[in-house]
């Protein structure tokens, strides 16, 4: 491999031989011989003697440098324990290998021991010795060799200079740091050359974040001046790496200098000192806030939202943090307006767009966080209304960015300084919202704002209560060609569900739009149910509700909502007729319309239209018995019965037959759980009545319930289940037992009286579920109530036995109660 190297003149070749070589060392080095392992690291380490000029080429010095690593990390210590004393020596025998030198040293700490993640233990092993051989001596070697570069690196090429200044970083980190206080006058030096700037504020960083005395910290920066040598570097404008640098470093630094205050003694002598260092930094962060690169800003701003999260703390802050805070507001707000480049018409993101989305995020919380201080709030107001001025006469001449940002900032606001909607009747906030509403920011014509726009409506709904006059021309603007009637889907879609929302907090004060909304609403729904839209099922459903809550609210006329309840019933069951008969989602749907309508109707809405209700049962169930194994249609045929129950009353008992026995005739689980969810609604509204039609059903439906397996733990999804369908049943139980505890002796039940009993205790014995096993044993407790002598004999055959049940502390309770006011009638 090396001879060939050496022959080939293909550096495509070169580079593939490096590439397999370290393919050999990293996968296939164990089933080596021993003498080939020795050989090969001794003919790697002779090639770099003999090679030194290759590694100009980058590549190639990359490459074997990671080859040079994955040797130490096979063979060190066992096979090779002089690995690091060899290349010492190589060095001083030669400068030719510096280059090589430092690019061993920068691979062995991002390879061995600062990995992003260690995936063995071996792995920690590894980073471990290698760290303590070198500082066995090795490492102050290597420090030696660094300061004479850095002594002359006006001589050296600047590659060199540079890997010397990265490898004392990287060595401070887990060394003692008086072997680098030499060369931090040489560091200091290089702070003022602009090709290494970058390289040795990593490094002086690496000083200041070494563990040390905080006022040792406070000092060494303040001697060195850290922060005028920054503010004296000339940064090209197109200088974007350095730039983030500079602003990863001042950030970094910025946080230390707060650490040291946060953690400090009152009495710490030098507070004073850090407090004005911490003030110098929030300026140059600032500064470089300003900046337009991106990433320089993200390390920026999550420094300045732990500064702010700290000051918040103070009620009052003096004039010069005052100013700084007010100036971090206002370049925060001017940097969450989207750069021109971001458009929103093409939803694939580039690097660009993802980390402004980042730098958003995080601008957004520094934003928040500055309005809830005292000091911000008047000023936070006086920004908004500045930004709401500069769109409020030109929103088709200004850019969408720009028409977005007073929206966005107020719905920041909302969530941060809004506690209850008597604060939306201040005089603060009736001028600003005056002002944002007065705003039509629809006719921006952009899908972004008005969304936006209609955000805001629902997050500030509360303020309608108090001055509705704007509810006529928002209402317009959702049924707008911007709002549901747009031509894009999901602007629609969120328009529909966002009118909904907005409709349900304000419509104590939508008397006045009653006939409009209606009449529009049904426009709506004719459209959309035809295909003129863009809303699909779901956003229909909301239109649906929305009649349901007017009606409802404003106590429409009983013969207006006979009215509308007809047609649409008629419509629904019509749509549902035409259906295939496979078509069962289909049906779903209108189903799950039909119960939006209704969902918000009292019995008071419907007193004219009971009969509707019946017929319309009974329609549905001409369709719920082929599609009964169909869950979701299953669920909504059931929600809209339990509906009519509340609206019509027992008169609708006579109709539900019909659907139990469906369930019951079934035979599985899933109509078995919706039969029991059923009969427990009909016992918890309708008492008596109810009560009636659940005691002929329990002892059918505990027959049905013994046909499910046993779980015997609570692990799989099947266990699960059946778990959960038991739990139902038991609390269908007590629900009885609460309303009629002789329920269960009476000619319906009696029979199984012990049986349930039994299948009670199972329950409780089993313990698969607390929940199940706690209200087993109350329903028990309610079934022993009102007991007579003549059931006696019944009970103390069912607890025959039964001693060996052992009831938890929790349970002591209904225990007490079995012990002390049951056995008395037990015997």
């Amino acid at each position: 491999f090396f001879a060939y190297f050496n022959e080939t003149k293909s550096e495509s070749t070169k580079y593939w031989l490096l590439q397999a070589l370290c393919d050999i060392v990293n996968n296939h080095w164990q089933s080596l011989p021993s003498q080939e392992q020795v050989s090969f690291t001794a003919g790697a380490f002779e090639f770099i003697r003999a090679n030194s000029s290759i590694m100009s080429v980058r590549h190639f010095l990359k490459k074997y440098a990671y080859l040079y690593c994955l040797l130490i990390k096979q063979s060190y210590p066992g096979q090779w324990s002089s690995v690091f004393t060899d290349l010492i020596q190589l060095v001083k025998e030669s400068s030719g290998v510096l280059r090589f030198t430092f690019a061993i040293f920068e691979a062995i700490n991002d390879e061995l021991i600062e990995r992003e993640s260690y995936t063995t233990k071996d792995d920690i092993s590894i980073a471990n010795t290698i760290k303590d051989g070198m500082r066995g001596g090795d490492a102050e070697q290597i420090v030696g060799i660094c300061k004479t570069v850095l002594d002359n690196y006006s001589e050296l090429d600047p590659d060199i200079v540079t890997g010397a200044v990265d490898t004392l970083a990287d060595l401070i980190d887990w060394n003692d740091l008086g072997l680098f206080e030499s060369c931090l006058g040489a560091i200091t030096q290089l702070l003022d050359v602009k090709e290494f700037q970058q390289n040795a504020l990593y490094c002086f960083y690496s000083f200041v974040h070494k563990g040390m005395d905080p006022k040792r910290k406070l000092t060494l920066i303040q001697e060195i001046d850290i922060i005028n040598k920054i503010k004296g570097f000339n940064i090209d404008a197109d200088d974007a790496e350095l730039c983030q640098s500079i602003s990863e470093i001042i950030s970094k630094l910025g946080i230390l200098v707060l650490e040291i205050i946060e953690t400090a003694e009152p009495s710490a002598g030098y507070l004073q000192a850090a407090s004005e260092l911490l003030i110098e930094l929030l300026v140059l962060n600032v500064m470089f806030l300003e900046c337009e690169d991106i990433k320089s800003a993200i390390f920026i701003v999550r420094f300045l939202n732990n500064t702010v999260l700290y000051l918040k703390k103070y009620e009052d802050l003096d004039d010069k943090l005052t100013e700084i805070v007010a100036k971090v507001q206002e370049v925060c707000v001017t940097k969450l307006e989207y750069p021109d480049w971001c458009t929103f018409e093409d939803e694939r993101q580039g690097d660009d767009e993802e980390n402004y989305a980042v730098l958003r995020e995080d601008l957004v919380n520094l934003y928040s966080n500055t309005t809830m201080m005292p000091s911000m709030k008047l000023r936070v107001f006086e920004i908004l209304a500045a930004k709401i001025a500069e769109v409020k006469d030109q929103l088709l001449a200004v850019s969408q960015n720009k028409a977005e940002l007073p929206l966005y900032l107020l719905s920041q606001l909302h969530s941060v300084i809004i506690k209850d909607d008597k604060d939306l009747a201040s005089e603060f906030y009736q001028k600003l919202l005056t002002e944002v509403f007065d705003v039509e920011f629809v006719k921006a014509n952009s899908k972004i704002v008005s969304l936006l726009y209609f955000e805001v409506c629902v997050k500030f709904a509360g303020y309608f209560l108090h001055y509705p006059k704007y509810l006529p021309s928002i209402f317009e603007s959702f049924m707008s060609q911007t709002g549901v009637l747009s031509s894009c889907r999901k602007l629609a879609s969120r328009s529909s569900y966002l009118l909904l929302r907005f409709i349900e907090k304000v419509k104590p004060k939508l008397h006045d739009l009653t006939g409009a909304i209606i009449e529009q609403t049904e426009s709506i729904i004719k459209h959309a149910e035809t295909g003129q839209t863009q809303l699909v099922s779901n956003d229909i459903e909301n239109f649906y509700e929305i009649i349901g809550i007017i009606f409802e609210e404003f106590k429409v006329s009983p013969s207006v909502v006979r009215d509308t309840l007809s047609n649409y019933f008629g419509l629904i069951f019509d749509k549902i007729s035409s259906l295939p008969s496979t078509a069962t989602e289909g049906r779903t749907e209108y189903t799950r319309r039909l119960n939006m309508l209704v969902k918000h109707l009292s019995p008071q809405a419907i007193s004219e239209s009971k009969d509707l209700f019946v017929a319309m049962n009974a329609n549905l169930y001409k369709f719920f018995e082929a599609h009964i194994a169909y869950v979701s249609f299953r669920d909504s045929v059931t929600v809209f019965l339990q509906k009519t129950l509340s609206l019509v009353g027992p008169e609708m008992l006579d109709g539900v037959g019909a659907y139990v026995e469906c369930l019951m005739k079934a035979g599985n689980q899933g109509c078995l759980d919706c039969c029991i969810r059923f009969i427990h609604f009909v016992v918890l509204k309708l008492d008596a009545h109810g009560l009636e039609l659940a005691e002929s059903l329990l002892v059918p439906m505990f027959r049905q319930l013994e046909q499910v397996e046993f779980p015997a733990s609570n692990k799989s999804d099947q266990e699960k289940d059946a778990i959960s369908l038991f739990n139902k049943y038991v609390k269908l139980l007590q629900a009885i037992a609460q309303k009629n505890s002789n329920a269960f002796i009476g000619p319906n039940s009696g029979a199984a009286f012990q049986e349930m009993m039994k299948f009670l205790f199972l329950m409780i014995k089993q313990d698969l579920d607390v929940s199940l096993s706690r209200t087993s044993l109350h329903t028990i407790k309610h079934m022993l109530v009102g007991f007579s002598g003549a059931n006696i004999q019944a009970v103390k055959k069912t607890f025959a036995g039964e001693q060996q049940f052992e009831f938890k502390p929790e349970h002591e309770a209904v225990w007490k109660f079995f012990t002390e006011e049951a056995a008395v009638e037990m015997g």
